[in-house]
């Protein structure tokens, strides 16, 4: 009888694990922000908190040698990530706030809201190797360099990795 009780506990454990898991990228309610988003956009309809990218702070030549390169070297930048998930929250307003005050062209940036699937209408998803949510692509001279979000939340992180030769 013990022995049925702990098959019990530990399949109610693994599921608990399982729950907590799936739901850091997924929803109890249906994402709104699929397809190509302006980040503004994004901002305002996704529900994140504004002061996580209020609150982001940069050293000043850091941001400048950032904005040479990206200038210099051509760069765009494919966004893919999900209103609802909580990974998504928490370290793209960091990057946003990087390209702003950066002042990147808007036409360099491309955001790309995925549904819960991690799949976008127009199925641009499909062209890329998607294996964690957010993650950035950088298109350096035909060259595609993945960021995840411990590469992004990083400026040092950032250009030594889109500054490599």
């Amino acid at each position: 009888m013990a022995s049925n009780k702990n098959v019990n506990n530990n399949f109610c454990a693994i599921i608990f694990i399982a729950t907590i898991l799936i739901s850091s990228c997924s929803t109890t309610h249906t994402n709104k922000l699929n397809g190509n988003v302006d980040i503004e956009d994004w901002m305002m309809k996704s529900g994140w908190d504004r002061t996580l990218y209020d609150s982001s702070q940069f050293d000043e030549n850091q941001v400048a040698k950032f904005r040479e390169i990206i200038n210099s070297q051509g760069i765009d930048f494919q966004i893919f990530a999900m209103a609802s998930c909580m990974e998504c929250a928490s370290t793209l307003p960091y990057f946003f706030k990087l390209l702003n005050i950066s002042n990147i062209d808007k036409s360099k940036i491309t955001l790309t809201g995925l549904d819960d699937y991690w799949e976008s209408p127009d199925g641009k998803h499909r062209k890329f190797k998607i294996e964690e949510l957010p993650v950035v692509f950088v298109n350096k001279k035909s060259k595609l360099i993945s960021l995840l979000k411990k590469d992004f939340t990083d400026i040092n992180k950032i250009i030594e990795k889109i500054d490599e030769k």
